[in-house]
């Protein structure tokens, strides 16, 4: 058993962000601790926009506020997003934020 804060993550260079500052990834497990999956609490700034392509893992995200939309670069489809929705992602599934 375990506890992590955003303090501790800070300790141990487990807080990402990119040069442009528009989002912050708290990264409470990863890979290091065994468990089989990671979690991350990502906030993203208004007006971010980024393509992705998760090359060797699923994802899960869930919006607790906010909104945005998702777009699956290969299909075209667009999903909004807002708070209470959850999308997930694959390694097959290059895709927008925004």
């Amino acid at each position: 058993m375990f506890t992590r804060t955003l303090d501790e993550l800070e300790r141990l260079g487990r807080i990402k962000f990119p040069a442009d500052a528009s989002f912050r990834s708290a990264r409470f497990v990863t890979a290091v601790d065994g468990m089989g999956f990671s979690y991350n609490e990502n906030r993203v700034k208004a007006g971010f926009d980024l393509t992705i392509w998760l090359k060797h893992h699923w994802e899960a995200n869930y919006i607790v506020s906010g909104k945005g939309e998702v777009t699956d670069l290969t299909s075209g489809e667009r999903w909004p997003l807002e708070a209470g929705v959850l999308y997930v992602v694959g390694p097959n599934d290059r895709h927008r934020l925004h």
